[in-house]
């Protein structure tokens, strides 16, 4: 139950930095492709990190992993999309780490 209380977490930090990233204008769609791609990254990550993977290997494979996934929500700025995966992940860890 620890994990659902982390994926939210995840989700309120990234959020706010998709949004700055991506333009935001489309507040729902961003909402959207936030909650999917953490739904599928975060339960994985999770596990391969308590089963003992590299904390940074797992961070820098989620961050490729939201690239291409929010590549496909916003194919019209694909490079934003990439920096967004990028900036959610360094913010989101930075404050795990912190806290």
């Amino acid at each position: 139950m620890e994990e659902v209380k982390y994926l939210i977490f995840t989700i309120l930090i990234e959020l706010p930095v998709a949004a700055v990233v991506t333009g935001g204008k489309e507040w729902r769609w961003v909402l959207f492709a936030t909650v999917c791609v953490n739904f599928i990254t975060h339960p994985i990550a999770w596990y391969a990190v308590s089963s003992g993977a590299s904390w940074t290997a797992v961070e820098g494979a989620v961050i490729v992993a939201e690239a291409v996934m929010l590549a496909w929500f916003f194919p019209k700025t694909r490079a934003r999309a990439a920096l967004a995966a990028c900036a959610m992940n360094v913010v989101s860890a930075l404050v795990g780490r912190i806290l």
